[in-house]
């Protein structure tokens, strides 16, 4: 169904790649052999889906996140703060480490200083937003999809909200 619309269609190939992008990381990752070209597919995806949204600059957080809980054992988790306490959480070891972040990083401030040369701002040029209006109406959309998630009644695909001056 979302592939019927045309402006929809970018949120689907910004997912198949940030997608495709978790799948080679994974397996360069768990690979002995292999390993720079998994490594290397998994970098131009990521490219490719931070091209098609900004969004997909969340994927070196889930791939930390993912690689933390679910792939680090006791014995090997070097760079990672231990439960116990013993080691403390140093984001210069850290990446060390883990040294296969740094270009999925370095991509996104590359993109980030992109926008900001090409466009003036790093979010969308047109849109300027009051900081304290815009946490105000957060607030407010929070509450009301908190109250929908326990009262779902008078449910729209778009809820429309007016910007809040106030609590």
């Amino acid at each position: 169904e979302s592939g019927t619309y045309i402006s929809s269609r970018i949120g689907i190939m910004c997912t198949t790649f940030y997608l495709i992008s978790i799948i080679f990381f994974l397996k360069f990752l768990k690979s002995n052999k292999l390993r720079g070209f998994f490594y290397s597919i998994s970098l131009i995806s990521f490219l490719v889906a931070l091209g098609f949204k900004e969004i997909a600059a969340t994927l070196p957080v889930i791939l930390m996140l993912f690689e933390r809980f679910f792939l680090s054992s006791k014995s090997k988790k070097p760079g990672f703060p231990t439960k116990d306490g013993n080691k403390a959480f140093n984001l210069i070891n850290f990446l060390k480490a883990k040294w296969y972040y740094l270009p999925f990083l370095f991509f996104i401030a590359v993109v980030l200083i992109m926008r900001y040369l090409f466009f003036g701002a790093m979010g969308h040029p047109k849109f300027h937003r009051n900081l304290y209006y815009h946490f105000l109406t957060q607030s407010h959309v929070i509450v009301d999809y908190i109250r929908l998630l326990f009262l779902p009644v008078n449910l729209t695909v778009d809820h429309g909200f007016s910007l809040y001056p106030t609590l």
